[in-house]
């Protein structure tokens, strides 16, 4: 119906599969992945916090000062978002200061891996449902709330205060606190299903 030969759809599926979004299923074909199993979504908070804590001394020196007024803008505008009940608005800004984060490193390997780890992040992505079951935002699960979203946020604006003095001991903190707590309430939001 589309025009597009099978070799690419075949290949763009491999991919799929090969980072962990789709499963293939005998007889069924190709689906989205489901709910990430408790122990899963841990292991990705611990690779995801390894690598940045590694790569933390390289964040702290190298973001410029224009990706820094970009993290304050970001949230800022969560700040409001929070005040409006705008969950759309939140969590667009709320990605982009991960990304800045993610990105301020500068070392090509690192973002690469935390970039695949950031597909299966319970917090950034979105799964395929069933009938029975619709297609769920993890995000939507570990912070739920707007006491969640709020506390998310003071967590980034923590990490923005520390890497605006450009205090390593004080960004290690801030981001440990906060990929623990972001770990802890998606792993409760998912017993809750």
């Amino acid at each position: 119906k589309l025009g597009v030969s099978r070799t690419p759809v075949r290949e763009a599926l491999r991919l799929l599969q090969r980072d962990g979004l789709v499963d293939f299923q005998p007889k069924r074909g190709a689906t989205a992945r489901q709910l990430l199993r408790e122990s899963e979504v841990e292991e990705i908070f611990r690779l995801r916090r390894l690598i940045q804590l590694d790569c933390a001394p390289e964040t702290v020196a190298n973001l410029t000062a224009e990706e820094l007024r970009q993290m304050g803008a970001c949230n800022a505008a969560c700040r409001e978002a929070v005040e409006a009940d705008d969950a759309d608005t939140f969590f667009l800004h709320y990605d982009r200061f991960n990304l800045l984060l993610l990105e301020g490193c500068k070392l090509e390997m690192y973002i690469r891996m935390l970039m695949r780890l950031e597909h299966l992040d319970p917090i950034t992505s979105v799964v395929g449902g069933s009938e029975e079951r619709p297609a769920a935002q993890y995000r939507r699960i570990a912070i739920s709330t707007w006491e969640g979203r709020r506390r998310s946020l003071s967590e980034h604006e923590a990490i923005a205060a520390a890497l605006r003095r450009r205090d390593l001991a004080a960004y290690t903190a801030a981001l440990r606190r906060h990929t623990e707590s972001c770990d802890m309430a998606c792993r409760e939001g998912l017993r809750k299903l």
